[in-house]
């Protein structure tokens, strides 16, 4: 696969007379708020990319907790900015909560990437890469929840050197608020935007070389998706000199090295194939995939990323007679609070004869 040529980052924020980005960055801007479209809507293997649009509202108010962002009159902005299970009880809880006066501020960090890879990755930090870039930091300070670890680890391997103190756990309502539609689950749309990012923080890719590593990241420990024969295929992946990786227990620069000393990954659905972005260009993705995922995402930033990318479907969810007890036992906490919960299985020959 040909890979993408090189995203020009001074391109994504155009500063063209009468757009909001050049107004704000000359710390004006329309009374009434107002959006710019600032990486146009295309396609890639047949799906849809870009169409990124950086907004500025006034009188607004916003939760850290799950990201929605409302007008406060009531009203949610034309330009969606995340993806909230039930927006309903979100809103009406943003309405009741206490709140925190802010002058100014841009919001970054989306609801689903307190705990996700993927959606912290190429939701959250996309866009505050760009709005480092553009400079409108300056005017507008990120207003930034309490980060983890590994989070602030993908922000240093980016180069942002903006202050991100975080702020308190409760509503905040700002006179003026900047943010990039990217943190309305771009993971689906990944863009020219993730590009830049990429290069930000790995501006050497190269080339797979033939004697590079072959990883697997292992899933074991998660509870929502458990692959039932995942220790067998490890033990089998394993004689074939594959590498075992955590990726919990590695930090993001570590995860970052590994991903480029690789020629090929091997992993289940989630968030850590995230991690696809940082390979050499040619190399490969051997993603299992249980038949409940329908997400094209990982297609979609393999395509992006000139990485080959193959799916082998797996058997999924098994029923009960067919999940061993251990899982059950382990899946027992999840079932009890609602949360979604199956077990599913591969077939560990499909997956050892990607490696031939």
């Amino acid at each position: 696969m040909t890979a993408p040529p090189p995203v020009d980052e001074t391109a994504l924020l155009p500063h063209t007379p009468g757009l909001i980005a050049t107004l704000l960055s000359l710390g004006t801007g329309p009374a009434t708020g107002g959006w710019d479209r600032i990486e146009p809507p295309g396609f890639v293997a047949g799906l849809a990319t870009g169409d990124v649009r950086l907004v500025h509202l006034r009188k607004a108010l916003w939760s850290p907790r799950s990201g929605l962002i409302a007008l406060q009159d009531g009203s949610i902005p034309d330009a969606p900015a995340q993806q909230v299970p039930d927006l309903a009880a979100a809103h009406a809880a943003l309405r009741r909560a206490p709140v925190r006066r802010v002058a100014r501020g841009a919001v970054w960090v989306s609801g689903g990437s307190a705990r996700n890879y993927g959606h912290f990755l190429m939701d959250s930090l996309t866009g505050l890469a760009a709005l480092d870039q553009s400079g409108l930091l300056t005017a507008f300070p990120p207003v930034t929840p309490a980060l983890t670890s590994w989070q602030t680890g993908l922000i240093r391997a980016a180069g942002i050197k903006a202050p991100l103190p975080p702020c308190a756990d409760q509503a905040i309502a700002f006179d003026e608020v900047i943010y990039l539609t990217t943190l309305g689950h771009y993971l689906q749309r990944n863009g020219a935007l993730l590009q830049a990012l990429i290069a930000r923080m790995v501006p050497d890719r190269g080339e797979a070389r033939p004697d590079g590593d072959v990883v697997y990241l292992s899933r074991q420990g998660y509870t929502g998706r458990i692959l039932v024969n995942e220790p067998a295929l490890q033990r089998a992946l394993v004689a074939r000199g594959v590498k075992i990786l955590h990726p919990e227990r590695l930090t993001a620069a570590d995860q970052i090295a590994a991903m480029r000393r690789a020629r090929l990954v091997i992993g289940a659905s989630g968030a850590a194939l995230a991690n696809l972005c940082f390979l050499p260009r040619g190399a490969g993705l051997v993603e299992i995939r249980p038949a409940t995922v329908v997400e094209m995402w990982l297609t979609l930033a393999a395509a992006q990323g000139g990485i080959s990318h193959r799916v082998i479907p797996a058997q999924a969810p098994l029923s009960r007679h067919e999940t061993p007890l251990s899982t059950r036992l382990a899946q027992l906490p999840r079932r009890v609070l609602g949360r979604y919960h199956y077990a599913y299985r591969v077939d560990i020959a499909r997956v050892l004869a990607c490696l031939d």
